[in-house]
């Protein structure tokens, strides 16, 4: 019984306050309106990412794409231009077999991250090489692996 007269009471409310509006649908206004703004992105910003799947090495051929994630926002000019979380692609650059005496050897570049406003942003980068522990085994590439890369040229990010 309290239920429906809550809910009775609260359609009454909901009824006046829309008869008392002269029958105009009023939308807030936003609080901080800017207009369109483009960002430049400097050659050379720091760029931190992590792999985001793992790949064993007897499983890989030399060019086999690899997926990464930013790690942390990038900012330029006070802007998120690059936001954590983001799509970063790679691949397996060089595979060193393993030998008696050595464990494999898996190199991974860097080629491009996702902007927010959906580009590819070209990235020139360390190279990541992972290597076995042990002599005459394989190796794989961890998910959460760090690396680090530098944006290749200037960019102009749409905000």
């Amino acid at each position: 019984m309290k239920n429906t007269i809550k809910i009775l009471f609260f359609f009454l409310l909901a009824a006046n306050n829309l008869l008392n509006a002269n029958n105009q649908i009023t939308m807030p206004l936003p609080v901080f309106c800017r207009p369109d703004a483009n960002v430049t992105l400097p050659a050379g910003t720091l760029v931190l990412l992590e792999t985001s799947e793992v790949k064993y090495s007897d499983q890989v051929t030399v060019g086999t794409m690899f997926n990464f994630r930013v790690r942390t926002n990038v900012v330029a000019q006070g802007e998120v231009v690059i936001s954590t979380g983001s799509l970063a692609v790679g691949r397996i650059k060089s595979i060193r077999t393993n030998t008696y005496n050595d464990p494999e050897e898996v190199t991974v570049e860097l080629f491009y991250v996702q902007a927010v406003d959906g580009q590819m942003v070209p990235l020139n980068g360390n190279e990541l090489t992972i290597r076995g522990q042990f002599a005459n085994e394989g190796t794989k590439v961890e998910y959460a692996t760090f690396m680090t890369s530098q944006v290749m040229n200037n960019i102009v990010i749409h905000i």
